[in-house]
This record gives structure tokens, C-alpha cells and sequence, in this order.
């Protein structure tokens, strides 16, 4: 873990030489070892991608006590659940310390000890969720408790956000109620303020002061790309395709429907199937040929995997390769944000992913580029809605 050398380990040396007991100590790149008492404190980086990390943490004895360092950034559970489940000395209380900055609420953290176990803690008008979870332990803090000790500028900055976000959540509210043109103190100012108010509350705890500042559980990632979608029923009455995404390695392999409302500018969507199982080419066969309404069902696939299309059209599916091309994604995403999605209630990765989905340069139109496992194939689906289906009758089209 070559950065603890330059951040965490000089950080707990300066505290030992503070107390006045860097004798009783031996600071190395990767530990600290306490020559007194012989326990130790190792540093190490947890590679979830591959796992071989965590697999080499999970073969460390004696281990006690697990601190995490920005686990936000940590995204496997079933990695995180093995680790800890290590942690098992006997005698001694053995404890887990989880430092992070709140995301959203789909990260395992929250959905593990926060979501159906919490308080909510009202900090500078932000709602904030604290875990009432029977074995944790929640400490929630922001720059409100650290005044004394920030900068001018930082304290400007924040105050920065606070008024753009205030700004926000009034413009929300006005947007919804409108302006007040009752007499002042009457009932009827009285019940628009009471509205306003509510409304106001519920668009500021949305704001980049609760999320970021705060450190609100966010419902959406910051710089999320699609907003305009919904829950509902996947209205069947459309012509429908599917897209579909592969995945290899750590990748989940996905089939989404996908059909085009043109005149109500809706684009609705269903998960037939998201499996994070590693198939092989009659895997993904069956699994297609399973989920798919009917055997000719149109799949549009990821052209990136031109010779498993081929061969599963071979084996007799319906399917071609999407089109690519340089900024295809950037047009695909641009084209998507003029409808609003519907998403069908048993679709949790889709929702999840248009939750997470985010912007790595706004400006240049380049997402990040994860949490599109659903999302890629509703962008190769609705793509080839444009060029219509040589086998039906494209005039269909013009009725929707």
C-alpha cells in the first residue's frame, strides 16, 4: 500500500511522537509495531476488482480489529462480508471501523446497516440518516463540529454552496407553488407558506449542501446523468427490442426490453436478466432464449463482442451488433435525456444504475464508465429504434 507511507502512517507517527513515545515504537512502510505491548497496526489497499487482496488479508491471523478508509469507495459486499467474517479472535472484543464520506443509498453500507435500522438527526436544516442498527456504533460529523480549526476560505466556500443550494430548493418550491399573492397573514397566506415550506425542506435536502457538506445518504450520485425517469408498468401495447451487454470477468452479463413511446417521448424498460455468473457461449444462448417473449424477438449486442453475436446467431437467436462510432455514447446518452424512462418496478439494477450513473466530464460529454451494465443496452436498444425493422412495417412506428 504505497500511499500509506505518505498519508496514514505519518499522520499516526506524529500522534506517538506527540505522546512522547516513539521509543516504544517501529514505524515501517506497510505497519507500525508497537515493541512494548507487541501488537501491531498494518496498512494495506484492498484491490476488490481482482479479490486477490482481500484474499491475502483474509490469511493474516490474529487479526482484531479492521479499520476502513474511505469505504465508499469499497463496492463489493460479498469481498467486504469475507474480510470481516475473519475477524474472529477469541477473548478479545473484536471491532470494525468503517470511515467514509456518505454516497447514496445504494451502497452496501447503507443498505447493510443503515436503511431499515436509522434515526433521522437534523443538522443545519439537512436530514441526515444515523444507524439505530443494534451492533453498531455511528459517529456522524461534519464541518460544524471542526469550526474552530477550517480556513477562511474553506468556510467561505461552504457558504458558497449553502447559498446556491438554498437558491435551489426556492426555486423548487416556487416552481410548485408559485409565487404567494395572498394578503399577508391571511389563511391563505398562511396555507402557501405552509406548502412552500414543506416543499422547500424536501428540495434542500436534494442540494449539494446536504449531500456533499452535510453528508446526507443521498437517493442519487452526484453529477448523476439521467434525471427524467420514473417506475411504472412496461406498456406492452409498443413495439419492443432488447440490448444487451456481456460481461467477462468481474462484469455482469445483462438483457434489458426496451420500447419507444415517440409521441410521448417515453422509453420504457424492463430487466429480463442481470447475472454476474460467467457464461459461456450456450450459457448466454439459454439464457436468451429463456427470457425472450418470443423466438424472433429482435437482441441488439455489444459490438465489442462481434464474434460471440455471430455465434449466437448461428445457434439460431435473432440478434445483430450494435452501431459504435466515435461519440456514439455521448449522442446515445444526449438522445436518451430527451425522453423520460420508464422503468418497471422488478428492474432493481436499472434503477440502481440510473441512481449511479455519473459524469466524468460533464463538459465533453465522457461518463464514468461503470454502472452502465443496464444502461448501455437501453442506448443500443433505442438506437436501433431509429432505423426501423426491415421485417415490420416501420409506419407501426408512427402511431406511438
Amino acid at each position: 500500500m504505497k500511499s500509506a507511507d505518505i498519508s496514514v502512517i505519518p499522520e499516526i507517527k506524529g500522534k506517538i511522537d506527540l505522546d512522547g513515545v516513539a521509543k516504544h515504537f517501529n514505524v515501517l512502510s506497510e505497519e507500525i509495531i508497537n515493541e512494548f505491548s507487541g501488537s501491531e497496526i498494518m496498512f494495506r489497499g484492498i484491490k476488490t476488482s481482482s479479490g486477490n487482496q482481500t484474499a491475502n488479508l483474509k490469511s493474516i491471523e490474529g487479526l482484531t480489529t479492521f479499520v476502513g478508509d474511505e469505504m465508499e469507495e469499497w463496492q463489493s459486499e460479498d469481498d467486504y462480508d469475507k474480510l470481516i467474517l475473519s475477524i474472529r479472535k477469541k477473548g478479545i472484543q473484536n471491532r470494525v471501523i468503517l470511515i467514509m464520506n456518505p454516497s447514496d443509498d445504494e451502497h452496501f453500507v447503507y443498505k447493510k446497516y443503515i436503511q431499515d435500522t436509522h434515526r433521522i438527526e437534523v443538522i443545519d436544516g439537512v436530514e441526515v440518516q444515523i444507524s439505530t442498527h443494534p451492533n453498531v456504533l455511528h459517529i456522524h460529523t461534519s464541518y460544524l463540529d471542526n469550526v474552530e480549526n477550517v480556513s477562511e476560505t474553506f468556510l467561505a466556500e461552504v457558504a458558497d454552496i449553502k447559498r446556491k443550494s438554498e437558491k435551489q430548493a426556492h426555486e423548487a418550491a416556487i416552481a410548485e407553488v408559485g409565487l404567494c399573492t395572498a394578503i399577508e397573514g391571511s389563511d391563505a397566506a398562511w396555507a402557501w407558506k405552509v406548502k412552500y415550506d414543506k416543499i422547500y425542506h424536501k428540495a434542500f435536502q436534494k442540494t449539494k449542501y446536504a449531500y456533499v457538506v452535510i453528508g446526507r445518504w443521498a437517493d442519487i450520485a452526484e453529477g448523476v446523468i439521467f434525471t427524467d425517469w420514473e417506475e411504472g408498468d412496461f406498456d406492452e401495447s409498443l413495439p419492443y427490442l432488447y440490448g444487451q451487454d456481456y460481461g467477462f470477468s468481474i462484469d455482469p452479463t445483462t438483457l434489458i426490453k426496451v420500447a419507444v413511446d415517440e409521441r410521448r417521448k417515453r422509453v420504457y424498460v424492463k430487466e429480463k436478466f442481470y447475472t454476474k455468473t460467467q457464461l459461456k457461449l450456450n450459457g448466454v444462448y439459454n439464457m436468451n432464449s429463456s427470457h425472450i417473449d418470443d423466438p424472433d424477438d429482435l437482441i441488439v449486442g455489444d459490438s465489442a463482442e462481434d464474434r460471440l453475436i455471430a455465434d449466437l446467431a448461428e445457434l439460431g437467436l435473432n440478434i445483430e451488433e450494435c452501431e459504435k462510432g466515435p461519440g456514439s455514447v455521448k449522442a446515445g446518452i444526449a438522445d436518451l435525456q430527451d425522453y423520460t424512462i420508464v422503468v418497471s418496478p422488478d428492474s432493481p439494477n436499472i434503477k440502481r444504475e440510473l441512481k449511479t450513473y455519473v459524469w466524468s466530464d460533464k463538459k465533453a460529454g465522457i461518463p464514468v464508465d461503470k454502472n452502465n451494465h443496464t444502461i448501455d443496452p437501453i442506448r443500443y436498444a433505442k438506437r436501433r429504434f431509429k432505423k426501423g425493422f426491415s421485417d415490420i412495417d416501420d409506419s407501426i412506428f408512427d402511431l406511438f
